[in-house]
């Protein structure tokens, strides 16, 4: 983009963005005033990314989604907390339990080389994918098509589908409102894959301030974060193929911290953070609902367990339910609101009475089998769910579930000086075990799972890993002898995952990164100390000075970046796109139709153009708010015309027959094809998935 439209969308991004940080500072400092420095960074992490929701929720439900509108908006909001007065005094916030004895230099050494390993490979990594295009075919064929539709219609209430018989649009959206957040200022997502490694940042900072919240050393805490960011589950979904369940993951990580805090301190505003953060999480993915469900109701049994008053239980039960739908419950209103039904396309009616309704959902009902389905199936355990489980967690994978087991015996040696580390075991196990009857968590034809299915679908136990990792750090802590060779395989698994989990990064790279980040922290204890010998007034004309500069150079580094990005993005990467980008660049009506398979380079996304200027639609027929593909001519003809297209995307996969359940073939000559040939379009680029097609006389 141009220098000037660059700056004025910088201009944009920081009003937006710097709002939210303004409104997290603010009440965080108004009124959570004694917090301990970990638990301080997950509560202004968790007040950032509401506020950040918030402000481009309000105008995209009012149908103004646009930059002016969500810049107004943050400028208000940071006058409202201006505003919001100091808390009074609700007692003391306990200190949290006294951490376990020091593990003495070995360990602290061990604890430093895992969490140095992690900034470089996660540094090294960034250098890599900072120019890459999106290409995961959830990204490209729902996802960030459904943040551009937001922003070409300026309407947050846009459920439509791209995809025939597949309703992908009604899943809760928090983390595809921070995607929003990262491509509206500019209508371009050159900064895009910045926000999944911010989120994997807030991930390990969760897991940290949880093991300390538990008592565990901060070696030991900082090896549970470190594990936690080596398992591939937690890294490939969010930076590579930018999925919201890094999002989702990082606001439950959050919630769980201030749930264990209100275990301990009984405090309301923990409470509230703790309903902030699973809230964000439940309104993020189908499975954060059931997972956020399973710690809710845990929690709840926990309490009583405890012998809280059933009055007291309700009553901060029914805060805690309050702030989960206030923060993540928009999406079921909205959903209820188009269609008649929260959570569709699920058909609710518990014991044959009908609820909310949704038309039949064939893919799953038919083939969206469960984990526990396939259990009995031969040879699934071992060359299906073995495989993913050890691809999916590695190394990382046997801490956890090494680490459950300890933490398990310490907690009843100790008794109720661990009473919270089993309510953390409690949930990881139930979330297991859920995990196991989530439809579609093995989905396939009846004989086998689809290929690299089960991989995929293991994010949905990331939830119950984590906090395996996390008891897993206050049991590490428990052991004596021999602590500190558990520790040094915790620091081995580490490393091998991270090179695993971040794909592509070399040696030389990562070796690079590490001395950067060596050198920056030098250099910062060089300023440090050069500062304390300055007067206060020299002092902070040096931190305004530096941050002149810093920002200065961000900035230039920026502009340089996606003019880069700019020049490459999807060049080269289909004759369909390469066409679009060069003829159809904006201002284009661009239909898709039939299918494709999951393995081919979907252009949905990238037909939007480079600044999302076209407007992209499935071609066919809504029924039920479900897209159908149009199955003769005439429907289909009418559709086109309707829709006035410029330019078809067809794909060349032929439709699949459920009763007859066999490959589906590529085909040179879709029906779809064939049918706008004659009605007066022309065949202007083919690749192996799709062929374009392009009005005649456009």
């Amino acid at each position: 983009m141009p220098l000037g439209d660059y700056l004025v969308g910088l201009a944009y991004f920081v009003v937006i963005w710097g709002a939210a940080v303004y409104v997290a500072l603010t009440l965080e400092r108004r009124q959570l005033p004694r917090l301990e420095p970990a638990a301080r960074a997950m509560a202004l992490a968790l007040f950032f990314l509401t506020a950040l929701i918030g402000v481009h929720l309000l105008p995209g439900v009012l149908g103004q989604l646009h930059r002016e509108a969500v810049a107004l908006t943050a400028a208000l909001l940071g006058v409202a907390a201006s505003r919001v007065p100091v808390a009074a005094a609700s007692g003391v916030h306990s200190p949290p339990p006294s951490p376990q004895a020091d593990p003495g230099p070995v360990s602290t050494v061990l604890a430093g080389a895992a969490v140095l390993a992690v900034f470089a490979f996660a540094l090294a990594a960034l250098v890599q994918v900072r120019a890459e295009t999106p290409s995961h075919v959830d990204a490209m064929s729902f996802a960030l098509p459904g943040v551009a539709e937001w922003i070409r219609s300026g309407s947050i209430w846009e459920v439509g589908s791209f995809l025939p018989l597949i309703q992908v649009r009604t899943y809760p959206n928090n983390g595809d409102v921070l995607s929003l957040a990262a491509i509206l200022p500019w209508s371009d997502d050159a900064f895009l894959r910045l926000t999944p490694m911010l989120l994997l940042g807030m991930i390990g900072a969760g897991v940290y301030a949880i093991g300390r919240e538990l008592g565990a050393s901060w070696q030991t805490a900082a090896l549970a974060a470190s594990s936690t960011l080596g398992a591939k589950v937690v890294v490939v979904s969010g930076l590579y193929s930018i999925k919201p369940d890094a999002f989702m993951l990082a606001t439950f990580v959050g919630g769980i911290l201030f749930l264990l805090r209100h275990l301990r301190t009984g405090v309301r505003s923990d409470l509230i953070l703790a309903g902030l953060g699973l809230g964000l999480a439940f309104g993020s993915r189908w499975y954060g609902i059931t997972s956020v469900a399973v710690v809710v109701a845990t929690w709840a049994t926990w309490m009583l367990l405890r012998r809280s008053m059933p009055k007291l239980v309700f009553k901060e039960g029914a805060l805690l339910a309050g702030m989960v739908l206030a923060a993540g419950g928009f999406w079921l209103v909205r959903n209820f609101a188009l269609t008649g039904n929260p959570v569709y396309p699920v058909d609710v009616d518990p014991l044959g009475l009908p609820v909310f309704d949704a038309p039949r959902d064939v893919l799953t009902e038919d083939f969206g089998f469960t984990v526990t389905d396939r259990l009995g199936q031969p040879g699934f355990i071992r060359h299906e769910f073995v495989p993913a489980l050890r691809a999916g967690f590695g190394l990382p994978g046997i801490v956890a579930l090494g680490g459950m087991v300890i933490a398990a015996a310490y907690s009843v040696r100790l008794g109720l000086r661990a009473s919270r580390v089993p309510f953390l075991l409690a949930c990881a196990a139930a979330m297991a075990i859920v995990y196991g009857f989530l439809p579609a968590g093995a989905q396939g034809v009846p004989a086998v799972p689809a290929p690299g299915i089960v991989e995929e679908n293991m994010r949905w136990l990331a939830p119950a890993f984590v906090l395996a990792l996390c008891a897993a750090a206050w049991g590490i802590g428990c052991l004596r002898r021999t602590r500190v060779a558990v520790e040094a395989f915790v620091v081995v698994a580490v490393v091998v995952a991270l090179s695993k989990s971040f794909e592509g990064t070399t040696a030389k790279a990562v070796v690079t990164a590490a001395l950067l980040i060596f050198g920056s922290g030098f250099l910062s204890l060089v300023l440090h100390r050069f500062d304390r010998r300055l007067t206060r007034w020299r002092s902070r004309a040096l931190v305004v000075g530096c941050a002149v500069l810093v920002a200065g150079t961000l900035a230039a580094i920026g502009y340089e970046h996606q003019r880069r990005y700019g020049e490459s993005r999807f060049a080269g990467r289909s004759v369909i796109v390469d066409y679009v980008l060069d003829r159809a660049p904006s201002g284009s009506r661009i239909g898709v139709a039939g299918y494709w398979s999951s393995q081919a380079f979907v252009p949905i996304y990238a037909l939007f153009g480079p600044r999302l200027g076209n407007d992209v639609e499935y071609v066919g027929p809504t029924v039920d708010h479900q897209g159908r593909e149009d199955g003769d001519r005439a429907s289909f003809l009418a559709a086109a015309r309707r829709g006035s297209y410029d330019l078809l995307a067809v794909g060349l996969l032929e439709e699949p027959d459920f009763e007859d359940l066999r490959p589906q073939q590529l085909l040179d000559n879709p029906p779809e094809v064939r049918w706008a040939t004659g009605a007066g379009y022309a065949e202007v680029a083919r690749d192996d998935a799709f062929v374009l097609l392009a009005r005649r006389g456009r």
